[in-house]
């Protein structure tokens, strides 16, 4: 289905911030998400701890972490007598308000592996990657995070800040993309009669948890 452009909206993060006994909504038998929307992006240098009415949850029974979206899978043999709550550090997110175009590049490297006695190509998929840019009207030095700290493009350039892209394809925010990404370079232009327009480049910056497990990027359609 087709979706106007005009509906989407870009955004990046702020400072991380601490989150106490965040309450979960169940999404599926095994599956918890913390409730709260703007709170789903967590710092993945921070553990999370989860409790089951208060009592911790054993990192034995959490099967995977979607830092991205705040989404906590556990092992199927687990039972919860409820509530679900967590303890941890998120990342606030703060809309790109001059942003106007954007590009969202999502690959998998592909490895031939052919063999003798194959009469046809055969590959394999191996590492996945994410790039691309976005355009605003600005020169790079808007406080996006003026009620807290200071988030400037210019500022997270200089200094190699990795942070989470968010893409929101539509205006209920149903439908999203979230990259952990480094700002490559910056790039102003402008013609007598056209508006000052900058274009970020960036690509993909990958990381670990506090357990070593990669962060990277997501995709939701709720």
């Amino acid at each position: 289905m087709a979706t106007p452009g005009y509906l989407c909206s870009l955004g990046i993060t702020g400072a991380t911030t601490a989150f106490t006994t965040e309450a979960f909504t169940n999404l599926s038998t095994d599956v918890w998400q913390i409730t709260s929307t703007a709170r789903r992006i967590w710092n993945p240098g921070v553990t999370v701890d989860f409790f089951d009415n208060a009592v911790p949850i054993d990192p034995a029974d959490i099967e995977s972490i979607n830092y991205l979206f705040g989404i906590v899978t556990f092992i199927s043999s687990t039972a919860f007598a409820g509530p679900i709550t967590a303890t941890g550090a998120y990342f606030p997110i703060l809309t790109l308000t001059e942003s106007h175009y954007f590009t969202l590049v999502v690959s998998r490297d592909m490895l031939d592996d052919t063999v003798f006695g194959d009469t046809a190509h055969s590959r394999q998929g191996t590492i996945i990657d994410a790039v691309g840019e976005l355009q605003i009207y600005d020169y790079f030095e808007t406080d996006y995070d003026a009620g807290g700290g200071t988030v400037k493009l210019s500022t997270m350039w200089a200094a190699e800040t990795p942070f989470v892209l968010t893409f929101n394809m539509n205006a209920a925010n149903t439908i999203q993309y979230r990259v952990l990404a480094i700002i490559t370079d910056l790039e102003l232009s402008a013609g007598v009669g056209d508006l000052l327009e900058g274009t970020v480049s960036w690509e993909a910056q990958p990381t670990q948890d506090a357990e070593g497990n990669p962060v990277h990027f997501a995709y939701v359609e709720a």
